[in-house]
């Protein structure tokens, strides 16, 4: 029997990891995006050839790439972990991820 309850004991003692495992999905996702714009970019340096349309150069994709590593691989997985390590560190669910009564 737990000192917290009896509601909560059914309940178990999960939290909700919907954001933290929503980000953790996506970082890889747009790690890889982020790599083929890199391979595509090193291949157009290295042989011209591969500068297919002008939507597609060096100077339309660079911008492209910086972005899907940092803004998106990068604060992702920033994101997780810091998800993560509040929730778990202070033993409360986070606020405004749904109306979820559940503690850590």
């Amino acid at each position: 029997m737990s000192l917290a309850g009896g509601n909560h004991m059914e309940q178990g003692n999960r939290c909700d990891n919907q954001a933290v495992t929503g980000s953790a999905i996506s970082s890889p996702f747009w790690k890889i995006v982020g790599m083929s714009i890199s391979i595509l970019i090193s291949l157009q340096l290295l042989y011209p050839q591969f500068n297919f349309a002008s939507v597609l150069s060096y100077g339309r994709l660079r911008p492209l790439h910086t972005k899907a590593l940092i803004y998106t691989f990068t604060a992702r997985a920033a994101f997780s972990l810091f998800f993560f390590l509040v929730r778990w560190l202070d033993r409360t669910p986070l606020a405004f991820l749904g109306s979820r009564s559940e503690s850590c």
